[in-house]
C-alpha cells in the first residue's frame, strides 16, 4: 500500500492542508476558511475549539483522498503570537487571545520590570511588543487573575492543537520564539520571565526539536479526523519557516516573499547575530542542522490593509475570481502607463514598494537575494507579480505550492519525523 503525509498550515483567515506522497509528490490540498471574533475595538480573540474543529475537517477531506494510501504522519505549522489558558481538565478557561488583540498596547504596566527591551530582543529573538504572548500573560496576570491563578497549562493555540490531536503538551523552538519565553539559543524556557510572570516549567509545553515526533493519534481523534491510531503526531514550525521549506527556500541568497496577512520576506542566514544587528524577526529554521538560521521582516497586517482599500475600489465585485480578474485588467493599465492609479492598485503599489526598500537596506548590510520566491494568494494574479518583477528588477519564481507553501513544509517535516 502506497504511503503519505499531511502538512497542516493554521493561518489567521484559513486552515490549509496538504497530502504528500512518500516520494514528496502533492497528491491533494484542501482549505477551509476561520474567522476571527471581535467583541470590542480593541479585543481580537478566537476559539482554539473552533479552531480544531475546523481543523478536523480539513484532516477528514485529505484522509478521503483516493491517492491517499496509508497516512503516515501529521505536521501542523501556522500564524503563532497568540496566547492560550487551560483548566486542569484541559479547557481553555478563556477566548485565545490574537495577536491583533490591542488590549495590552496602552498599558507599560506591563512591560517586563528591569529587563531591557534590547535584553528581551536578545534573549527570544523577536524585539518586545505589547502584543505577543509575554504581553498577553502579563496583562492576564493583573486583569484576568482568576483565571490566571486557575490555569493548569498556559500555550498557544498550535500546542492546543497537538494536545487535541495526541494528549501531549509540546512545543518547537520555531513556534516557542513567538511567546517570548525561550531563551531561543539554549532552546530552554527562560526562568527569569517565568519568575516574573508567577509560571512554572511544569505550565508549558515541552521543549522538543521540528521534525520530533511527540505521539500517535488519540482513539477520540481518529474518530473525528479520519487518521489512524497508528499515525504519528510530529512537531512543525512557525508558519513561514514551514513555508521557506515547502518554497525551497533553504538557502543563504535565498529569499522567500510570503503575502497573507503580513507580507514578510524569509531569508536564510550564516549566523544570528546579522540579523539581530539590523532588527529583523529571527527564527531557529535549520541551525540545529548546521545550517542557516532564518531573518525575517514584516509590513504588520499588509494583507488586511490591501483587502480594504480593494473593498473600496470593487465594491460590487460578486466573487474573488471577479476582483482577481478587475485587479489583474487595473494594475495591467497602471503598468503600461495607460490610466491613472485607484486606491486597490495605490496601495498594491505602496506595498511592494516598501518590501523593495527594506530589501535594499537589508543588502548594504551583506543581506542579499539573488533568488526570491513569492507565495501567497496575491502571487496567483500575474499583473502583481510582474509589479514586483518591475519594482525589484529581479527574476521573480512562483512556488508550485504557492497557495500551500506553509502546509507542504510541514507535511515534508511529517516525513522526516517518522524517517528518524
Amino acid at each position: 500500500m502506497s504511503t503519505s503525509t499531511i502538512g497542516i498550515d493554521i493561518g489567521t483567515s484559513a486552515i490549509k492542508g496538504a497530502l504528500l506522497s512518500e516520494s514528496g509528490e502533492i497528491l491533494a490540498t484542501f482549505t477551509r476558511s476561520t474567522a476571527l471574533d471581535r467583541p470590542s475595538p480593541n479585543e481580537v480573540v478566537f476559539s482554539s475549539d473552533r479552531c480544531y474543529e475546523i481543523l478536523c475537517e480539513v484532516l477528514q477531506a485529505l484522509t478521503k483522498t483516493e491517492k491517499a494510501g496509508r497516512i503516515r504522519a501529521v505536521t501542523l505549522s501556522g500564524a503563532t503570537g497568540d496566547t492560550l489558558l487551560l483548566d486542569k481538565d484541559g479547557i481553555p478557561l478563556l477566548p485565545t487571545i490574537h495577536w491583533m488583540d490591542t488590549r495590552t498596547m496602552e498599558d507599560p504596566s506591563i512591560d517586563p520590570p528591569g529587563i531591557s527591551t534590547a535584553e528581551i530582543y536578545q534573549i527570544s529573538g523577536w524585539p518586545w511588543s505589547r502584543v505577543f504572548p509575554l504581553a498577553h500573560l502579563a496583562w492576564l496576570k493583573a486583569h484576568q487573575a482568576d483565571a490566571y491563578r486557575q490555569a493548569h497549562r498556559v500555550g498557544m493555540n498550535l500546542t492546543y492543537q497537538y494536545y487535541r490531536l495526541c494528549g501531549a503538551w509540546a512545543i518547537d523552538p520555531s513556534t516557542a520564539t513567538t511567546f517570548y519565553l525561550q531563551n531561543q539559543q539554549r532552546q530552554k524556557w527562560h526562568q527569569p520571565y517565568l519568575d516574573w510572570l508567577g509560571l512554572q516549567n511544569r505550565q508549558l509545553p515541552e521543549l522538543r526539536p521540528s521534525g520530533n515526533c511527540i505521539g500517535r493519534i488519540s482513539r477520540q481523534a481518529a474518530s473525528e479526523t479520519g487518521l489512524s491510531e497508528s499515525c504519528a503526531v510530529v512537531l512543525g514550525t512557525f508558519d513561514h519557516p514551514s513555508a521557506a521549506r515547502g518554497a525551497g527556500v533553504t538557502q543563504r541568497g535565498d529569499l522567500l516573499l510570503s503575502l497573507g496577512t503580513s507580507w514578510v520576506g524569509f531569508y536564510p542566514v550564516k549566523n544570528r547575530e546579522a540579523a539581530l544587528k539590523q532588527n529583523m524577526l529571527v527564527d531557529p529554521f535549520l541551525s540545529g542542522e548546521n545550517g542557516p538560521w532564518g531573518a525575517m521582516f514584516s509590513l504588520a497586517k499588509a494583507g488586511e490593509k490591501l483587502n480594504e482599500a480593494l473593498q473600496l475600489t470593487y465594491p460590487d465585485a460578486s466573487s474573488a475570481t471577479v476582483r482577481h480578474d478587475r485587479i489583474e485588467h487595473d494594475l495591467r493599465q497602471v503598468l503600461n502607463g495607460e490610466v491613472s492609479d485607484n486606491p486597490a492598485t495605490t496601495m498594491i503599489r505602496e506595498l511592494v514598494g516598501a518590501m523593495h526598500e527594506k530589501m535594499k537596506t537589508f543588502s548594504l548590510q551583506g543581506i542579499t537575494a539573488d533568488r526570491i520566491v513569492l507565495v501567497g494568494g496575491p502571487s496567483a494574479n500575474k499583473a502583481i507579480v510582474d509589479l514586483f518583477r518591475k519594482i525589484m528588477g529581479k527574476p521573480i519564481q512562483i512556488a508550485p505550492s504557492s497557495g500551500h507553501s506553509g502546509a507542504v513544509g510541514a507535511a515534508r517535516l511529517a516525513a522526516k519525523g517518522i524517517s528518524l
